[in-house]
């Protein structure tokens, strides 16, 4: 991609940085305090406020909002809901061991410890339900969508996660998303899908949330053990953005026949199986998964609908592999497009938003600067 636009937000560099729910606005936190900037242009960066006074861990901004939750180093523990224009903190929650995580949407206020999750209403910030004695978490992953699907890891060794109803407070369903721990997850904008990467982060799947079948799976790249940094679907959801320690940013496209395929089966929540097909199915010839999640990626091209090429391909390689490696390499769909940056090492969040009515690539990095594409 080209068409690049860089713009400096800080020139100390070692920044944490996360775009709102929207991405129409940037914070940046620092040693000195934290900083919220505006995205509303393609030819400048406009701070909207800033602190600089306090050491600061976490500041949330509630969509285009005033209101944002702030954890400061000096106390890890308490939560601080501030409303920045009138510069006034309006209340603070403290909580049994640090704060890891903060995620907001417009009904919901989730704070996420090591091994418990916090559920306040957001409008008046009663604590309404809390996870305790989960599997240990100690990077507080876990994702809230806007219509108030909360997602978190619930194994410490697996990449099994627990999609929960935050507005009913219900469990909803389990998923199997990988065999080895989970690194990054992030909802649609719509809530209906939810995108994984493990550890390992060479695949990335996505899944619908309404039964927990996998709607694709996308191979990052050849290279083992790459730390996803970043896992983001634009607004449209049409688009999966992922950013790791490597060089290269990451482009996927979701194809709508394979949502709907996936909305179509059967839920595969614990307890529930998929019965197995008929051997003479040519759909399932050959089918296996190494991430037990269930069934066949929608996107997989079979041996008599793919064309001669790919089955013969298929057929002489798996004399050599198992039929699982072969199966899932040539399932798992390729990126729509790549960035490469400068500097590999650094970590970048990234997003696809719209700016003045275009849509762009953004990349904030934790050196101070600003990309977009």
């Amino acid at each position: 991609m080209s068409d690049t636009t860089q713009k400096c937000f800080g020139k100390t560099g070692g920044f944490s940085i996360n775009f709102n729910q929207d991405y129409t606005s940037l914070s940046v936190v620092s040693k000195q305090g934290y900083r919220l900037f505006s995205l509303s242009s393609v030819d400048r960066v406009d701070e909207i406020f800033g602190t600089h006074d306090e050491d600061t861990k976490i500041a949330e901004r509630l969509f285009s909002s005033s209101l944002v939750a702030v954890v400061t180093a000096s106390e890890p523990h308490k939560l601080k809901v501030c409303h920045f224009k009138k510069r006034r903190e309006i209340c603070n929650y403290s909580y049994p061991s640090d704060i890891l995580s903060v995620k907001l949407n417009r009904s919901r206020l989730v704070v996420c410890l090591v091994d418990s999750i916090y559920i306040h209403n957001i409008r008046d910030m009663r604590l309404l339900h809390s996870i305790n004695n989960m599997s240990s978490n100690p990077a507080g992953l876990c994702t809230l969508s806007l219509s108030s699907h909360l997602a978190y890891p619930i194994s410490a060794t697996t990449g099994e996660l627990q999609v929960f109803d935050a507005g009913n407070l219900t469990s909803r369903l389990k998923i199997k998303a990988h065999d080895s721990t989970l690194s990054a997850m992030n909802f649609s904008f719509n809530g209906t899908l939810l995108a994984t990467a493990s550890e390992k982060g060479t695949v990335i799947r996505v899944f619908c949330v309404k039964n927990g079948q996998k709607v694709h799976e996308f191979r990052r790249g050849l290279k083992r053990h790459v730390s996803i940094g970043s896992l983001n679907f634009s607004i449209c959801a049409s688009y999966v953005v992922a950013s790791s320690n490597t060089e290269t940013v990451h482009i996927f496209r979701i194809d709508p026949k394979s949502i709907e395929q996936a909305e179509r089966r059967n839920c595969i929540d614990s307890g529930a199986t998929t019965p197995p097909a008929s051997p003479t199915t040519n759909n399932n010839e050959g089918e296996s998964s190494d991430d037990s999640a269930g069934d066949k990626p929608a996107s997989e091209d079979t041996g008599s609908g793919g064309g001669w090429g790919m089955g013969f391909i298929t057929k002489a390689v798996t004399a050599y592999f198992p039929t699982s490696v072969v199966t899932d390499v040539f399932s798992q769909d390729r990126a729509y497009a790549t960035v490469q940056l400068a500097e590999a090492g650094l970590r970048y969040e990234c997003v696809i938003a719209k700016v003045e009515k275009e849509t762009r690539l953004l990349l904030a990095c934790e050196d101070g600067f600003l990309y977009m594409y």
